[in-house]
C-alpha cells in the first residue's frame, strides 16, 4: 500500500502543475516579482489507501479566493473512486523573509475565473 505521507507528494505536484497550468511559473514568479506559494494550513482525509502501481488521478479546484491566499479542495482518485481528500490554504508570501504578500491582479483574476 501507499504510504500515508506520499498523499502530500501527490496533493503538492498537482498544486504546483495547476499553477503552472494557469500561466504561474514557481521561479519566475520569485524572480520576477519577489514571491512565493506556500501551504499555510492543510485538512486530509483518508478514504482508502492506493496499492503500489495504481494510476492516482489528483484533481485541484478553488473554493475561495482572498487578496493573500486562495483554498484549494484537492481529490486523489484511483479508477474514479475517491481514496483521499485535501483542503489546503495555499498564501502567497515574499520570498525574502515570508511576509504575507497580496497576490499579483494578474494570477489572481487566473485564479478566480476557474473557481
Amino acid at each position: 500500500m501507499v504510504y500515508h505521507a506520499n498523499y502530500l507528494r501527490y496533493f503538492e505536484r498537482a498544486r504546483t502543475e495547476w499553477l503552472r497550468w494557469l500561466g504561474c511559473d514557481a521561479q519566475v514568479l520569485m524572480r520576477e516579482h519577489g514571491l512565493a506559494f506556500t501551504v499555510r494550513r492543510m485538512e486530509l482525509d483518508f478514504i482508502k489507501p492506493a496499492r503500489m502501481d495504481e494510476m492516482v488521478e489528483v484533481s485541484v479546484a478553488p473554493s475561495l479566493v482572498k487578496r493573500v491566499y486562495f483554498m484549494l479542495d484537492q481529490e486523489a482518485r484511483v479508477a474514479g473512486e475517491p481514496i483521499a481528500r485535501a483542503r489546503v490554504q495555499v498564501a502567497c508570501v515574499a520570498g525574502e523573509g515570508f511576509a504575507p504578500r497580496a497576490i499579483p491582479d494578474f494570477l489572481l483574476d487566473k485564479i478566480g475565473q476557474v473557481s
